[in-house]
């Protein structure tokens, strides 16, 4: 009975790391697409930039002919400061 009982739960722990395996491969495929649609599409650019005064930035013109990007146009900005 006893004997049983331990293989009972060697199953059910079993079958909990079975279930965490594929909510971490999940997690990860989800990360590694995210990643990719941000910063290896087409319509992305990655570059180092010198804030200037008031807060601006400047894009440089081969980020701006690549993407034909336009004065007024609205783009999403993920900034990441440098460490020196």
């Amino acid at each position: 009975m006893m004997m049983e009982s331990n293989l009972n739960v060697v199953d059910d722990l079993i079958k909990h790391y079975e279930t965490l395996i594929e909510k971490f491969m999940d997690l990860n495929n989800r990360c590694l697409n995210t990643f990719n649609s941000l910063f290896l599409s087409s319509n992305t650019a990655v570059f180092r930039a010198k804030i200037q005064r008031g807060g601006r930035i400047n894009i440089p013109s081969i980020e701006l002919e690549r993407l034909k990007l336009r004065e007024g146009e609205i783009v999403k900005i993920i900034l990441i400061r440098e460490e020196d």
